[in-house]
């Protein structure tokens, strides 16, 4: 697909016979001239609106607000083993969580905010090709695919038995901490690299990347050929272990995230600034109340729904959720802001992480992290 996409781009841009592309793929696969004109469209789109074209010796990689968009046209295995390398190690960087689809085509990122493309082309030049494997193996450990084998080679095993002999169930993160180490934990990472990524050809893509024989691109904005596709669903892989760094790096994250401050006595007062610039006690000015929800600064339905006369049900679920987001700003100020501010942390699970009163702020962040965590787990069950 590659090198087809840059055989279409050279003859669009008079590099080589326009008139014969689609023709010589024509004569090439069992289709016809216009099914194959179909399939191109956004091929043409992409080199109309003049961006780099993914091909078999460039990666373009864009991005829009949360979003990065990886243009790798090497195939769902290659991919899907790049996607997980690009996943962790900017993860790690970010000390977030960090989404990712995959298709053969491209794979497409669900990032924190401070992450751009830059990021990504600054990974993929930096990185040993000869520690992929070692980055891989911790990049696999709390991974969906890992805990999924691993399941299916205890039973092989007749390990699952023995640790479903206790009550309840013995879910996925516990047969992976009971595992590790063993042969089936091996066995189960040896199926994973071998069944589903391909570590030599992603190898050989990172030296290509490094050495310039593949060129690494950055689009202005979405293309044609990045939006184009979209897989089953997303996975996230988190930072595993919340070192100082991290930490530091979850609190600056957060502090320059963006919060709406909406006034819920007046309903009439709105406010969407950066967390850090929140006060230690946020009230209206225009009634003095205290009473202040946060809210996602994208979270219109909400501000809507309380000044709704008359709600319907979900609207008055969002006025309910508002209110305790305002009863815990309005107890415990910026902190109960900060804890709001967090993905994944509503009012409920805020209030678990206030109500544990950690002294240390370190520890707060610490709580929020692992908060932010278990929601990238349980992500896909909730959507």
């Amino acid at each position: 697909m590659g090198r087809i996409r840059w055989e279409v781009a050279a003859a669009l841009e008079g590099r080589v016979d326009a008139g014969g592309g689609r023709g010589r793929l024509a004569d090439r696969y069992p289709a016809d001239a216009a099914t194959i004109a179909a399939a191109l469209e956004p091929v043409v789109d992409h080199v109309e609106a003049g961006h780099p074209v993914p091909t078999d010796e460039r990666i373009v990689i864009e991005g829009s607000a949360r979003t990065v968009a990886v243009n790798a046209a090497f195939g769902h295995e290659v991919n899907e083993t790049l996607a997980r390398l690009l996943a962790a190690l900017v993860g790690q960087r970010a000390g977030s969580s960090v989404g990712m689809e995959v298709d053969p085509y491209r794979i497409t990122f669900e990032v924190p905010s401070g992450v751009d493309p830059g990021t990504f082309r600054e990974v993929l030049e930096t990185t040993d090709p000869d520690r992929l494997g070692a980055y891989l193996e911790l990049a696999l450990k709390k991974s969906d695919a890992l805990k999924f084998t691993l399941a299916q080679v205890a039973a092989k095993f007749g390990a699952v038995k023995r640790y479903r002999e206790g009550k309840g169930r013995f879910g996925g993160d516990r047969l992976l901490a009971a595992l590790e180490g063993t042969p089936v934990y091996d066995e189960a990472l040896r199926e994973v690299f071998h069944a589903d990524l391909a570590v030599p050809e992603t190898a050989d893509l990172l030296r290509d990347c490094r050495s310039g024989a593949v060129t690494l691109a950055i689009a202005r904005e979405r293309t044609p050929l990045g939006t184009a596709g979209r897989s089953a669903g997303t996975e996230f892989l988190v930072p595993e272990n919340a070192d100082a760094d991290v930490i530091e790096t979850v609190r600056e994250r957060i502090r320059n995230d963006r919060v709406t401050l909406f006034c819920l006595h007046c309903a009439d007062w709105t406010r969407t600034t950066k967390v850090r610039r929140v006060p230690d006690a946020p009230s209206c000015p225009e009634c003095g109340s205290t009473r202040i929800a946060a809210l996602n600064p994208w979270d219109d339905e909400t501000v809507a729904a309380v000044r709704a006369t008359e709600k319907d049900d979900e609207q008055e679920r969002r006025t309910e959720r508002a209110h305790r987001a305002a009863s815990l700003v309005q107890s415990h100020g910026k902190r109960a802001v900060i804890a709001l501010a967090a993905r994944g942390v509503g009012p409920h699970n805020a209030a678990r992480i206030i109500n544990r009163l950690r002294e240390d702020e370190d520890e707060f962040y610490r709580d929020v992290l692992r908060q932010e965590r278990e929601y990238a787990r349980t992500q896909s069950f909730w959507d």
